[in-house]
C-alpha cells in the first residue's frame, strides 16, 4: 500500500459461528464476471477464521479498498481485527502516475537551468497534478473505509477501535 494502513480491532461477546453467520448473510461470494447487482453491503471471501471483503458499489471501481482480517476467540470475547489494503494495480498505477510526474518535473528542471524552456512557469505543472491524484486516492478510499467500519460497528452493535 502507498500510505501507512491501520489496523482495526472489535470486540464483542458473539461467538465466532454468529460473526460468520452475520458475515456471510452481508456477503455475496465474489465472481469474475457478474451481470447484477448484489444485494449485499460486501462481496468477497469468509474462509475458517479469514475474511477478504470488498464493499459493493455500482461500476467498476478499483480503488475500493480490501477490508482483510481474523476472527480471534479469548476470555468469553470475539476479536475481529481487519485492515484495509489497496488493491496492487491501484498502487502500481500510482507510482507509476508518480513516476511520470516526477520524470516531467526532472526534465522541465533540466531545461530551466539549461534556459532552454520558456515559459518558466511550466515547472508548475507537475504539482498540481500529484496534488489531483493523490486526493483522488486518499478521499474514494477514505470514504469506502468509513462506510465500511460504520457498517460492521452497525451490523455487530460494538465500536470499531484503531489499534494502530
Amino acid at each position: 500500500m502507498l500510505f501507512k494502513n491501520k489496523k482495526y480491532q472489535l470486540t464483542t461477546k458473539l461467538s465466532e459461528q454468529e460473526i460468520f453467520k452475520i458475515l456471510n448473510q452481508n456477503t455475496t461470494k465474489e465472481q469474475l464476471i457478474s451481470f447484477t447487482k448484489s444485494n449485499t453491503f460486501f462481496v468477497g471471501k469468509i474462509e475458517n477464521n479469514y475474511f477478504k471483503l470488498k464493499k459493493v458499489i455500482d461500476g467498476q471501481n478499483n480503488f475500493i479498498p480490501i477490508l482483510s482480517g481474523r476472527i480471534s476467540t479469548k476470555n468469553n470475547q470475539t476479536f475481529i481485527d481487519f485492515s484495509f489494503q489497496q488493491n496492487s494495480t491501484v498502487d502500481i498505477f500510482i507510482g507509476l502516475y508518480i513516476f511520470v510526474t516526477s520524470i516531467f518535473l526532472i526534465f522541465a528542471s533540466i531545461m530551466i537551468v539549461n534556459d532552454n524552456l520558456h515559459p518558466k512557469a511550466i515547472i508548475l505543472i507537475p504539482f498540481p497534478i500529484l496534488f489531483f491524484g493523490i486526493i483522488i486516492y486518499e478521499v474514494n478510499s477514505s470514504e469506502i473505509k468509513k462506510e465500511s467500519i460504520n457498517f460492521f460497528e452497525k451490523l455487530f452493535q460494538e465500536k470499531v477501535d484503531i489499534v494502530k
